[in-house]
């Protein structure tokens, strides 16, 4: 019978984002994988070149809840690997990208998407996505999607801004659309008893845009929070509302659904799949926003259609399904005998043509 074996884990993703949830919350679901004191930073280009060092010199399969992949070649690569692509904003945003990132995608993470023993992502639309720019067979990747965490429930604390507020959480980064949503509140908080509230702090585009629509002094930015925190952020909301460009998943939306709050999203890339029919779905530009905010805020019976649809919605979501469906694809390189993938292996030279 042949040993089971645990894979290495790069846990250096644990942190405070999205790619961060997904990594801590396997990281204490799945005990076949063991957290290696690996060093340095997972999103360095140079990264590939430390773990092939380290793959060629462990008899262990590896596995990145991230998109960080070891530099593989005919003379190197004998260890098999799986890894994440949650999205690919660098290639469809490159102006978000350093040029660095932008090689680092083209001649390393898509190459190693071929050479890979499985690709995991968390939406179809990712799936589709990644299955175009790196052409290989849909069968080499695995959606198993994100989950709801359990500080995001309906009961509990709500936070206060001593006036009605709508929320976005995210960053601020251009395709998250911030200033489109904040033209749109310029058409709402007018004629609306309502605020802004936003996680983190101002960007100086993001306070240069407030400045010259003057809603100022009606925008709040609620800095870093702890899930607990975040978790009554949503809950004291009137509306959580996404109106990106782009999102491989868009976490928000069901955390805020799972919390019993009414969801304004856009209906753009992966939010329509993860929304399903239990938010108002927008256009990304400032007039759609503010229309779909509107009808939240206008009408008590669809506040409460949303409310009950979200939280259904929701709970199709969780980190245990995710964690079932990662370890499903993880078991067979648990095994010793399963140590490599020959067959899988190409050259960089030739997988980039």
């Amino acid at each position: 019978m042949s040993a089971s074996r645990n894979l290495i884990y790069d846990s250096r993703w644990i942190s405070p984002t999205g790619i961060g949830r997904f990594a801590s919350e396997l990281g204490d679901r799945l005990p076949c994988l063991h957290h290696q004191a690996i060093g340095g930073s997972p999103t360095s280009p140079l990264d590939c070149l430390r773990l092939g060092w380290m793959l060629w010199n462990t008899d262990r399969a590896f596995f990145s809840p991230g998109f960080n992949v070891p530099l593989t070649s005919p003379m190197l690569a004998k260890r098999s690997f799986v890894f994440t692509i949650h999205d690919l904003i660098y290639v469809n945003h490159p102006a978000e990208a350093s040029l660095a990132k932008r090689l680092y995608c083209q001649h390393v993470i898509r190459p190693a998407a071929r050479r890979a023993y499985k690709v995991l992502t968390v939406s179809e639309f990712s799936k589709r996505e990644i299955v175009d720019w790196a052409r290989i067979d849909p069968s080499q990747i695995e959606v198993v999607y994100n989950g709801v965490g359990s500080a995001f429930t309906h009961a509990g604390p709500k936070h206060d801004l001593h006036r009605p507020y709508l929320l976005y959480v995210g960053n601020q980064r251009p395709h998250k659309n911030v200033g489109g949503l904040l033209h749109a509140f310029a058409q709402i908080c007018g004629t609306r008893d309502v605020d802004l509230a936003i996680t983190g702090q101002a960007t100086a585009e993001t306070v240069a845009t407030m400045e010259k629509l003057a809603i100022a002094g009606r925008v709040h930015f609620l800095g870093k929070l702890s899930d607990d925190q975040l978790a009554a952020a949503y809950r004291g909301a009137q509306a959580t509302v996404l109106a990106s460009e782009y999102e491989g998943f868009g976490l928000p939306v069901i955390e805020s659904m799972a919390c019993g709050t009414p969801v304004v999203c856009s209906n753009v890339t992966s939010l329509p799949e993860v929304a399903g029919d239990a938010a108002v779905l927008v256009e990304t530009h400032p007039d759609s926003i503010a229309a779909g905010i509107r009808r939240v805020l206008e009408d008590p019976t669809l506040q409460q259609t949303l409310i009950a649809a979200g939280l259904n919605r929701a709970a199709d979501f969780s980190w245990e399904a995710t964690a079932a469906k990662v370890l499903q694809v993880l078991q067979p390189l648990t095994v010793a005998a399963t140590q490599s993938v020959p067959t899988l292996i190409q050259p960089l030279e030739a997988s980039v043509k």
